[in-house]
């Protein structure tokens, strides 16, 4: 992170601030969709608690209604039987209706006659005409018992037909001498308010699409063992047909069993555990464009008891508008992500433009140590428009610094060179006059003549290295051994006149290609610091040698141990502290020596110092 740039920093800080809004506004976005969602389970939880109660109290109402009228059920069978026996089976259905509804303004009756198979063979309910019972096994036991105990009765409880979408009551009996069942169904003309009751219901709780009730037979040996009790808006003219469809069934497990993960061997033990543990299950589906909510309530009322079975209420509701909101409020929070993305990209662009892009340029400027020349910076007066000002003074400034120091240093080599040229005359009449003084002290004239010969190395070492830097080097093809020779007799006399001597063993015909300038300075500054550190009475050994690959020339002499063999190459910096000098030998040897790609090697070991170097011959 430390080595980005501020623009790619800037840019990560508003990446981040994008994400977090995104992380937490999603976190919002999901909190309140569940919340939504619980909200509208709750709504729809009290209303099939509400339509639960309302079909409820319907059915108690008409339970109460018909309870009236069981005398008459009863009484009309009587009639029914002896009408059958005056005028004989084939005696016309109408005529015995018309007798049984007569002067009746509450009720009404159907007949139905049964043969031994358990089909219906003549009835005044058309839709009724040639049921198979073996169709509908629960009713199929009632039938069987009756017709095989003469004179048993049974009379059922009052039910919702869904075909005709109204409530009717059932009295069977086996007709006298005829191997036929005599059946009456008694409507009561107030179960003619279901449909009023519905629209009520629809305006109650208007997104509820369907209502309906199912008497389920557990344990049925019959595969056909889910019945209609109750069907909000269900009719149709064939129940011979809807039966043998299998749509009750169907219809059932499409709400009970939508995922298809109940086995039918399975149905009877998971319908238990529904009636027992649950308080209702719901689903939530798309059907052809609408978004329904399907609850499924366990059911029970006064005329939904059955030994054989059991109900349950099965709603829709359609909560389309919910999904749209849900809809809704995502395109919200996609928008506002989308609204935060422009902000923040916008925002990005102007600290670019207005920020970053001018502090890059500035800083390109700074490292080329050039002025700011744009009018766009000046113009718009903010902090980068004083800051480039600033700058441009303090370049200015700092170029007049530059020069004025530049032309100091001038005139300060100009200076040097000509006082290091102007001591070359003297020297030179000074050696000379020495050669023509005659003195009986030699000594004392070998001492001259060894400090001439140390001041006139001192002035090569100054006014090389004041020349060094616009000295044009030469380089040519020179006899190291002949010149090393030269040199060695050049320090003679100082050798002698410290009591030291120069011990030879140097390759004759050994050749290097390089300035002969920089050539003598290394040599000279070898046995001059040689001379300088060694002690009096000892040799200084030289050594030129030739191999296949490289040259080595090293000097050798007694000495002080050299404790740190760097430092003695920097720069105004000598290993003994105690003698007299510049510091500035070695330091212009390392430079010779790195131009010409000479290596150096330092030994310092038991009072013997060695200065190895090695001449690339590749």
């Amino acid at each position: 992170m430390k080595n980005l740039s501020i623009k790619k920093l800037f840019a990560l800080l508003v990446v981040a601030i994008a994400l977090v809004f995104i992380f937490f506004s999603s976190l919002n976005y999901k909190e309140i969709r569940e919340s939504r969602t619980e909200l509208l389970k709750e709504k729809v939880r009290n209303q099939a608690l509400y339509v639960s109660k309302k079909i409820t109290e319907l059915n108690d109402k008409v339970a109460y209604e018909y309870n009236k009228y069981s005398d008459d059920l009863r009484k009309s069978q009587k009639i029914a039987q002896e009408y059958f026996s005056e005028n004989g089976f084939d005696a016309p259905l109408s005529v015995l209706q018309k007798k049984l509804n007569d002067q009746k303004k509450d009720f009404a009756y159907d007949i139905f006659l049964i043969n031994k198979d358990f089909v219906i063979d003549r009835t005044t309910y058309k839709k009724d005409l040639y049921l198979d019972f073996h169709l509908l096994p629960e009713a199929l036991t009632v039938l069987q018992r009756v017709y095989n105990d003469v004179g048993s009765i049974d009379i059922s409880i009052p039910r919702n037909d869904p075909f005709s979408n109204t409530y009717k009551n059932y009295i069977l009996q086996k007709m006298q001498g005829k191997e036929y069942l005599l059946q009456l169904s008694l409507t009561v003309q107030g179960s003619k308010t279901i449909q009023e009751f519905v629209k009520k219901l629809e305006k109650k709780v208007p997104n509820l699409l369907s209502s309906s009730i199912f008497n389920l037979y557990l344990h049925s040996p019959s595969e056909y063992n889910i019945e209609y009790e109750w069907k909000q808006g269900y009719q149709l003219h064939n129940k011979k047909k809807n039966i043998r469809s299998k749509d009750t069934y169907n219809d059932f497990m499409a709400l009970f069993n939508p995922e298809k993960k109940i086995k039918k061997d399975a149905l009877d033990e998971e319908l238990e555990k529904f009636i027992s543990t649950t308080e209702y299950k719901s689903a939530f589906v798309e059907e052809d464009g609408k978004y329904i909510y399907k609850v499924l309530v366990p059911y029970i009322s006064y005329l939904s008891i059955d030994e054989y079975g059991i109900y349950i209420l099965a709603l829709e509701f359609d909560e389309t508008y919910f999904v749209e909101e849900l809809n809704t409020l995502f395109y919200k929070f996609l928008l506002s992500w989308f609204a935060v993305f422009m902000v923040l990209a916008c925002l990005l662009y102007l600290v670019n433009k207005r920020l970053i892009e001018p502090i890059l340029n500035l800083q390109s400027l700074m490292k080329e140590k050039k002025l700011v020349e744009s009018e766009n910076i000046f113009n718009k007066k903010d902090e980068i428009s004083s800051m480039s000002l600033i700058y441009n003074q303090l370049l200015n400034d700092l170029r007049r610094e530059i020069q004025s120091n530049e032309l100091l240093l001038e005139e300060f080599k100009t200076f040097t060179a000509n006082s290091i040229h102007q001591a070359r005359t003297p020297l030179s009449v000074i050696k000379i006059a020495l050669e023509m003084i005659e003195s009986e002290n030699k000594e004392a004239m070998m001492q001259i003549e060894s400090s001439l010969v140390s001041i006139e190395h001192l002035y090569d070492t100054l006014s090389y290295s004041i020349i060094s830097e616009s000295l044009e080097c030469k380089v040519e093809q020179l006899k190291l051994s002949d010149i090393l020779k030269q040199r060695v007799s050049f320090f003679s006399i100082v050798a002698f006149a410290y009591d030291k001597e120069f011990s030879l063993k140097i390759r004759d015909g050994v050749s290097v290609s390089m300035n002969k300038e920089e050539l003598e300075f290394l040599i000279d500054n070898n046995l001059s610091n040689a001379l300088k550190y060694s002690p009096p009475n000892t040799k200084i050994e030289l050594y030129l040698k030739e191999s296949s690959d490289e040259i080595t020339l090293l000097f050798r002499n007694s000495g002080k141990t050299i404790e740190d063999k760097k430092v003695i190459f920097e720069r105004y910096k000598r290993g003994d502290s105690s003698r007299k000098g510049t510091g500035l030998g070695l330091s212009i040897v390392d430079d010779i020596c790195k131009k010409n790609k000479i290596l150096i090697h330092v030994s310092s070991l038991d009072g013997v110092n060695e200065f190895s170097y090695y001449f690339s011959k590749v």
